[in-house]
């Protein structure tokens, strides 16, 4: 059996965490882990275990370990230094949602085979990241979905201060509260059945979130149909207080329609939708009393 540990941290003033995030956290954190054993060459299946919560904090201590069918010295020696880079890559992909935080678009740029990195640009920033941690963003969505989940559940719980992950020693990712948000909407790898409309239009709001998020999504009428959008507009968040919200009040926006080209239909799919500038927000008319 070949086995390693990842620690993983939840920094708060009380020693206590909400069960959904510590779950939804734990849970997401295993899957990306287990896509980045597969990415490490790691053939036999990987299990995650808790084995230890330390007393007083909100640490959990993690095993990660593959089981081989015979327990050969060749396996060990194979598969330790893989759960071993799986760790380092997982990390390596939390690492590179947080470099990409509050950009729109992330760019393949170069590869370079020798040094095992590839090179991207983010709207014209560049990052150099290592080719396995790239495979993993590029080739499994499903990580980086677990990695925005976390941190929308980590965003809305105000009692989470930071979040680490420690393994051998070493802090291989830490984040503090003020990044949970954009990590949260960091940019994913898109393919070409993907594109992006941005549209100046009037939206009708139904349901507003009135606390700063960007990961919370309101509730618009567009078009004639009800959508949700979360808010990513800074200046917009910052004087959110002092904006009054009634029925009927319509907002001017920069909006970012996601939409995902569908072979059945042989048709562009709305399938997200996200606010990227409030212009102006207009109250509905009063109405005059008749007596």
């Amino acid at each position: 059996m070949a086995e390693t540990t990842v620690t993983v941290k939840f920094d708060g003033q009380a020693h206590q965490v909400d069960i959904n995030t510590f779950t939804q956290v734990i849970l997401d954190y295993s899957k990306v882990l287990q896509a980045a054993a597969d990415e490490a060459g790691v053939e036999e299946p990987v299990k995650i275990f808790i084995t230890a919560t330390e007393p007083g904090s909100l640490d959990v201590v993690m095993s990660v370990i593959a089981e081989a069918a015979s327990g050969t010295l060749e396996f060990l020696a194979n598969y330790q230094d893989g759960l071993e880079a799986a760790v380092l890559i997982a990390g390596g992909l939390y690492g590179l949602k947080q470099k990409i935080a509050g950009k729109r678009k992330v760019e393949k740029v170069q590869e370079s085979k020798t040094e095992g990195t590839v090179t991207l640009s983010a709207d014209g920033d560049m990052f150099v990241v290592n080719a396995e941690v790239f495979n993993l963003y590029k080739d499994r969505p499903e990580t980086t979905e677990a990695i925005d989940n976390s941190f929308t559940v980590l965003e809305e719980n105000p009692a989470i201060e930071g979040i680490e992950m420690n393994s051998g020693g070493e802090t291989v990712f830490r984040a503090e509260r003020n990044e949970f948000s954009a990590i949260a909407t960091s940019p994913n790898y898109e393919n070409d059945n993907v594109r992006h409309n941005v549209e100046s239009v009037w939206l009708t709001v139904v349901k507003p979130f009135l606390a700063v998020s960007k990961t919370r999504k309101w509730e618009f009428i567009y078009n004639g149909s009800k959508i949700t959008a979360p808010i990513i507009d800074d200046a917009f968040l910052d004087t959110l207080e002092r904006i009054p919200f009634r029925m009927g009040t319509k907002m001017l926006v920069e909006l970012d329609v996601l939409q995902e080209y569908d072979e059945l239909y042989q048709a562009y799919l709305n399938k997200k939708f996200t606010i990227l500038r409030v212009v102006k927000v207009d109250d509905p008319p009063k109405t005059d009393p008749m007596f």
